[in-house]
């Protein structure tokens, strides 16, 4: 991992890219939070349906447990839409948590669901890959993922 552009500061990198989704028109094309309705610890288990460069080498049981509790990385999930690939869902109602989508108009969206991933960048376990990863990703100008479907 290398050191990062400190114009990619996490403050400013959120709320660019939140500004953005407000700015870009994105709003109408995609759909409402929906809150999981089943909420038990397997439930809320993260499943890793394709593999992401942001999420290299992060176990899942890590991103399903922090301090032993469910549901801080997501407990729902904005719907994907028609052709975005699904990174990561929740085990209960298939939700997808994470995802890819490639706009037909041109752009990318990565869209995460839950709670912020930014609290994982102290994280004791391998969740303390996301934030640095994000941050190479972007820096290597966001290349879009290869489907890979069936991944563990």
């Amino acid at each position: 991992m290398t050191e990062h552009n400190p114009a990619l500061q996490v403050h400013h990198l959120t709320q660019r890219f939140d500004q953005r989704t407000l700015f870009c028109g994105l709003n109408f094309q995609l759909e409402l939070f929906r809150v999981a309705a089943q909420r038990g610890l397997r439930d809320l288990q993260v499943l890793r349906v394709n593999p992401h460069r942001v999420f290299a080498g992060v176990d899942c049981h890590d991103l399903s447990l922090r301090r032993g509790v469910t549901g801080f990385y997501g407990c729902g999930a904005n719907p994907a839409p028609e052709g975005a690939m699904v990174l990561h869902r929740l085990a209960a109602e298939d939700l997808p948590v994470d995802w890819v989508w490639q706009r037909p108009l041109g752009g990318q969206v990565f869209m995460h669901g839950g709670n912020t991933m930014w609290m994982y960048q102290q994280d004791p376990t391998s969740a303390a890959r996301i934030v640095p990863q994000l941050l190479d990703w972007l820096e290597a100008g966001c290349p879009a993922p290869n489907p890979v479907q069936g991944a563990e």
